[in-house]
């Protein structure tokens, strides 16, 4: 009797299946648009906050603006000046809370962060 090797099925992927995948790149119309990344740490935090943000594209005016999640209010506005960097952010007035951390350049929301002030 003659022995038969077998291999196990390869299963291919179904490409009609698949997500789209979303550009974070500008686009050939936009080639300066400005794009970011911004995260945030400690979180929850306590007296302080670091808020790393990398900025590409050309851009007039880049700032972080702290809202109070719950009522929507602008808390705080802190003007930024480089493409990449981190700064530190006194919360040691803030109360307890939901907060979130906006990078808004030229009058734009670009990114946003959620974080929590817990004492």
């Amino acid at each position: 009797m003659k022995q038969t090797k077998q291999q196990a099925p390869v299963i291919l992927p179904d490409m009609s299946m698949k997500s789209s995948l979303v550009d974070w790149q500008a686009s050939p119309q936009e080639p300066n648009k400005p794009m970011a990344r911004l995260s945030i740490y400690p979180n929850p935090a306590k007296d302080y906050i670091v808020l790393d943000y990398d900025i590409t594209g050309e851009y007039q005016q880049a700032q972080i603006l702290i809202y109070q999640s719950a009522k929507g209010d602008l808390i705080k506005q802190k003007e930024i000046f480089d493409f990449r960097n981190s700064i530190v952010i006194d919360i040691a007035d803030l109360p307890s809370g939901v907060f979130i951390a906006t990078l808004q350049i030229d009058g734009k929301s670009i990114e946003s962060v959620k974080f929590t002030i817990a004492r």
